[in-house]
């Protein structure tokens, strides 16, 4: 049972172009890097990141994301952050 959970929570599909890159609301850094290195490599010209307050960041989990971001060079208007207030 939980094999067929795993299989699908975590399936692999070749990386294809797309409109934009969506980022869920988390404090992992490989998330925002992964993207980053996705958006380098001409895979979508914008990065959607989702998150809300997270006590833990003292900040929301979009504009924590955005910071990684912007260290990997990934321009402003490229990144569009949906905060979430809960």
């Amino acid at each position: 049972m939980y094999a067929d959970i795993t299989d699908f929570v975590f399936a692999e599909s070749a990386v294809e172009k797309a409109d934009i890159l969506f980022i869920t609301g988390s404090d992992h850094p490989p998330l925002m890097e992964k993207a980053a290195t996705l958006y380098h490599g001409g895979f979508a010209p914008y990065i959607l990141i989702s998150g809300g307050y997270k006590a833990c960041l003292n900040q929301t989990e979009c504009n924590y994301l955005k910071l990684i971001g912007d260290a990997l060079q990934i321009p402003n208007e490229c990144s569009i952050l949906e905060v979430l207030f809960y």
